[in-house]
């Protein structure tokens, strides 16, 4: 917030997409940090469609279809589940948190509204690319001084994350006694995620993990 503040004392010193959105950067408050850690968890679209298929074609049937690793879990379907409501659009207000944004015509300022940026804007394939999440990977890899011309070794590590709204990345140098470290946050993990110090430096890298549940509540209709 402190950068934040100098920023906005000094304008056109903003980055690029703020001048081109005519928008001003807003301060972090503890929503928005809480909000970060959405940034994660991104399965239970997964969860419901796993009870779908439960729902349509059994258990065998769904677990001949999904690959399910490293363990077998159990996937029956509650009795007292409606089967039925499944089916109904009920991940509408999740889906629509996590929906990228659109920006449209209205929203560059007036001195950018040009073929050049609109142009810059589109992307014709965005209608036509499906995402694989099972093709979803990260990757690190070091190389030796000894291969490099200038003599140094170098890291590099690509977690394969998407670019989101909140960022999931935070940009920070940490000096302390005895401790000087820079590089990039992970929602929800504090500290340098990504980076490095005076010795050394580290990665990450991500994989698929079972991080969110769907719940069905059974409401007491008297008491809202």
């Amino acid at each position: 917030n402190a950068y934040i503040e100098e920023i906005l004392r000094t304008p056109d010193s903003l980055p690029i997409e703020f001048k081109i959105l005519d928008i001003l950067p807003g301060k972090w408050t503890p929503e928005v940090v809480i909000s970060r850690h959405q940034g994660l968890l991104q399965n239970v679209t997964e969860e419901l469609l796993i009870g779908r298929s439960v729902a349509k074609l059994g258990v065998k049937k769904t677990k001949d279809l999904h690959w399910f690793h490293p363990h077998d879990p159990e996937i029956e379907l509650d009795e007292s589940i409606d089967k039925e409501l499944l089916f109904d659009d009920i991940l509408y207000l999740y889906k629509a948190f996590r929906k990228p944004i659109d920006f449209q015509i209205n929203d560059v300022g007036l001195d950018y509204r040009n073929d050049r940026y609109l142009s810059a804007s589109k992307n014709p394939l965005e209608e036509v690319i499906v995402e694989d999440k099972f093709s979803v990977g990260s990757n690190n890899w070091v190389t030796s001084g000894e291969l490099m011309a200038d003599g140094h070794t170098y890291m590099a590590c690509d977690p394969h994350r998407a670019v989101t709204v909140p960022s999931l990345r935070y940009m920070a140098h940490l000096v302390a006694p005895g401790w000087d470290v820079i590089g990039g946050g992970e929602p929800t993990i504090p500290g340098i995620s990504i980076g490095h110090n005076e010795y050394g430096a580290w990665g990450l890298t991500i994989f698929r993990t079972d991080a969110e549940d769907l719940y069905v509540y059974d409401l007491n209709p008297t008491n809202r």
